[in-house]
């Protein structure tokens, strides 16, 4: 809403490549500082390593935005259901319905194409689960 009234976004929707951009950038260096003070205070390392999945997460999604169009709604989602994988929380039936629902909606609402919402999935995922097994855990 603060972008919109400073007139940076049109809508909330965001739908102009270059708004995108913007808003990722801005993203990852708030996730990154997010990290720094996790860090400092001393957070439990899986806490810590999500904020660091979510900060370099964001740097790849805003480098492949200026190319294509990735959808950022599996990105936010595939990241956290490894890292609650990864951390013990085995639900494998409400985790695979939020990940149909939500990809379901993204295509229904024509915000993205069925290969823009599998990238952004498998993408989150796989970096994730990389990120969290061999830096964190």
């Amino acid at each position: 809403f603060y972008f919109i009234k400073l007139g940076k976004v049109t809508s909330l929707d965001v739908p102009i490549k270059e708004q995108r951009i913007q808003l990722l950038a801005i993203g990852a260096i708030y996730h990154s500082l997010g990290f720094i003070l996790l860090n400092y205070f001393g957070a439990p390392t899986i806490v810590k390593g999500v904020m660091f999945c979510y900060a370099l997460n964001t740097v790849i999604v805003w480098a492949i935005t200026r190319y294509w169009k990735i959808s950022v709604h599996m990105i936010g989602l595939g990241g956290p259901i490894v890292a609650l994988w990864l951390a013990g929380f085995h639900y494998p039936k409400i985790m695979g319905i939020t990940i149909i629902l939500v990809s379901i909606s993204r295509i229904v609402l024509k915000a993205h194409t069925p290969t823009q919402v599998l990238a952004g999935t498998l993408l989150a995922m796989i970096l994730t689960y990389i990120e969290l097994t061999y830096l964190f855990l």
